[in-house]
């Protein structure tokens, strides 16, 4: 049930969106949906929240006065300090949309998921006194 409930409130999201940032927004999360399909999608803290699986949030879609703001959320392991987008990316709807990084920032937030949570399975068990 809570599908259409989800899908819902992502179309009221986007529709409450001011008209220039509707596109980009739009955009954005087909981009992501590319990224990966199996994406799932609510919102959460007043932005737009992708998950796997109904798992823990990985990338959240924010509006901001001057556009938006595609960021990682939880681990986001393999970035070095100062590279751009390692936390995400500040999308202006007056600038090009960087459409290559979006899809590499999404791919390289769902893999570094995957593989954290393929480690945290296959670690053994604290041994025991």
């Amino acid at each position: 049930m809570r599908a259409p409930r989800s899908k819902a409130l992502v179309r009221a999201w986007l529709d409450f969106l001011p008209p220039v940032q509707r596109p980009l927004a739009e955009r954005v999360r087909a981009l992501a949906l590319q990224a990966e399909p199996a994406l799932e999608e609510s919102i959460k803290w007043g932005s737009l929240v992708l998950a796997l699986d109904g798992g823990r949030p990985l990338l959240a879609l924010a509006a901001h006065k001057t556009g938006l703001h595609l960021r990682r959320l939880g681990r986001s392991e393999g970035g070095d300090a100062g590279e751009p987008g390692e936390r995400g990316l500040r999308l202006r709807h007056s600038e090009p949309l960087p459409e290559a990084e979006i899809l590499a920032l999404v791919r390289a937030q769902v893999s570094s998921c995957a593989q954290h949570e393929a480690a945290s399975v296959a670690a053994p068990p604290p041994a025991g006194p």
